[in-house]
């Protein structure tokens, strides 16, 4: 799968954290009335603050989602960015949860009713429903998915040197190189990881000249052939 397919998978799990959010949360409530029961009961807090901003992140994510169906090229930085602040929330959202919790119980014992706090405070922190984590899954997808499309799917190394994807390219006559030396020429293999020898240059061969990278340049033969070879076996015609 190349690496814009993985991005796109990426971006397809901020759309499960999106409706997880309307989907029952806690209580059969969905995560817009656990903020704003929260909000009530505590005022400004954490998990309510968090649960909006990942709402927040996940439409962001539900865009980038769009435009990468849509071939619209962004930053990978921006990608970062969205994913690293809805894994934070959402960290935030869970960890805080057990304050809550003891917070609700504390408050049943002040009006006597100690039992019935402690009851609801154990279904806040343990009986979560599906929209939570579908919400979860949805991150571990954005997040793992995004990794993937980081690690080497860009960049692949050929005999210890690193090289771009090959570009596109045709033969041109008026960008010839001729061959000064044997060279194996190499393509990007369907895995999107490493390369493999589709054949050999020979001296006097006659190529086009693309994208260069490190040691290597992208050349296209009369023939047909595209791939990678070393810069230093060919010259100007």
């Amino acid at each position: 799968m190349e690496k814009l397919n993985f991005r796109i998978v990426s971006k397809a799990g901020f759309l499960l954290v999106f409706f997880g959010f309307f989907m029952p949360f806690v209580l059969h409530q969905n995560a817009f009335q656990v903020a704003g029961y929260l909000s009530q009961f505590f005022g400004s807090n954490a998990v309510t603050n968090s649960l909006y901003a990942l709402f927040f992140f996940s439409c962001i994510g539900g865009i980038l989602f769009l435009l990468l169906l849509m071939k619209k090229n962004f930053s990978i930085i921006l990608d970062w960015i969205v994913i690293s602040a809805a894994t934070i929330t959402m960290i935030v959202i869970f960890s805080e949860v057990s304050k809550i919790s003891d917070s609700i119980t504390n408050v049943g014992g002040l009006f006597g009713v100690s039992g019935a706090g402690r009851k609801v405070g154990n279904a806040v922190s343990e009986y979560f429903e599906i929209g939570a984590y579908v919400v979860i899954s949805g991150i571990i997808i954005a997040l793992i998915a995004q990794f993937i499309s980081f690690v080497d799917s860009k960049n692949v190394k050929i005999d210890g040197n690193i090289v771009d994807e090959q570009p596109s390219l045709q033969f041109n006559p008026s960008n010839a190189y001729i061959v000064k030396a044997p060279a194996s020429i190499s393509v990007l293999k369907d895995s999107g990881y490493g390369y493999e020898n589709i054949g050999m240059l020979y001296p006097n061969d006659v190529v086009s000249q693309g994208k260069t990278e490190k040691d290597y340049s992208y050349v296209a033969t009369k023939d047909g052939k595209k791939g990678w070879c070393r810069s230093s076996c060919i010259g100007k015609n």
